[in-house]
């Protein structure tokens, strides 16, 4: 029998485990559940009048839409404990409940970096500890984000197709050292920057 024929077909390549991360701590929801506060509180007043008092239909308008706003920075604050990063057999999924899924494959993968931002002068879903979604900023442009991290010490991922991502896993070495791995498995070598700048608490 020949060394060839001596392997045995039927072996499958070993599967490499899903590998979920969760974000740095941070008390960012607590910013959302204070300016959902302020938008029911300031609507209140008017929702809430006497069935004698007049109030034209555009203001009570303004005032439910102002309340739904508020429900939805609830929303926001209650999905906090959802958001993880999952190393999965062919892709990064970054993920803040349902209400947030990024899919990145290794194989789009072209750098990680660990960078201090500075805001744009757009608005967007960022407040401190928390950013989420398509976040303008000053010298970079857009990036994905789904960090407990908005601004200092977050590890920015960047891809062949020109998409960035800015996240903030807790144990930053294991995850990078996993990443690593799993980008060489889908033939890409990573490009690293993590010496810059320090990592965030």
């Amino acid at each position: 029998m020949t060394r060839e024929s001596a392997r045995h077909p039927w072996s499958l390549e070993v599967r490499m485990p899903v590998e979920s991360f969760k974000p740095k701590p941070s008390a960012g929801w607590a910013w959302w559940i204070a300016l959902a506060a302020v938008m029911v509180a300031s609507a209140a007043p008017v929702l809430f009048l006497p069935t004698s008092e007049e109030v034209p239909w555009w203001v009570d308008l303004i005032m439910w839409g102002t309340v739904g706003l508020g429900l939805w920075f609830l929303a926001i604050a209650a999905y906090f404990p959802f958001m993880r990063y999952d190393l999965a057999e062919t892709e990064l999924v970054l993920s803040y409940g349902s209400l947030l899924v990024y899919r990145i494959p290794y194989s789009t993968l072209s750098s990680v970096e660990r960078k201090n931002l500075a805001w744009g002068a757009q608005s967007s879903m960022r407040l401190p500890g928390l950013a989420l979604w398509k976040v303008p900023y000053a010298h970079e442009g857009s990036i994905r984000m789904c960090s407990t991290r908005s601004s200092r010490g977050v590890l920015v991922l960047r891809t062949t197709d020109g998409v960035s991502y800015g996240i903030s896993p807790a144990e930053e070495d294991r995850f990078v050292h996993e990443l690593v791995a799993r980008a060489q498995r889908a033939g890409v070598d990573l490009a690293l920057d993590l010496a810059s700048v320090p990592p965030s608490r």
